[in-house]
């Protein structure tokens, strides 16, 4: 089997749960900035901060094509893209490890 090799780590709630409130965080900052170019800057240091790009952009890609989520209300999309990010941000932090 080809993936009997492949390194198994488990995310835990306290890690998820951590990654998620730093997300919400940044979106609370985001909602309070109030001129364009500090919300540019504050995308731009979070895009950056990312170990795995093509992770991200692939999920970004996929957010955007996604007719099922496309059809969510704002809040339940939103939420479901929030999880995603604060499994990328986990599998980050495993990444930096």
């Amino acid at each position: 089997m080809p993936w009997k090799n492949v390194r198994t780590i488990k995310i835990t709630e306290q890690q998820y749960s951590k990654q998620e409130s730093r997300f919400v965080a940044m979106l609370k900052r985001y909602e309070t900035t109030m001129s364009a170019a500090a919300k540019n800057k504050m995308i731009d240091d979070d895009l950056n901060s990312y170990s795995s790009k093509s992770l991200y952009a692939m999920l970004v890609s996929e957010c955007r094509e996604n007719k099922i989520l496309h059809r969510l209300n704002r809040e339940s999309g939103g939420a479901v893209y929030a999880g995603y990010i604060t499994l990328l941000k986990c599998f980050d932090e495993i990444i930096a490890k």
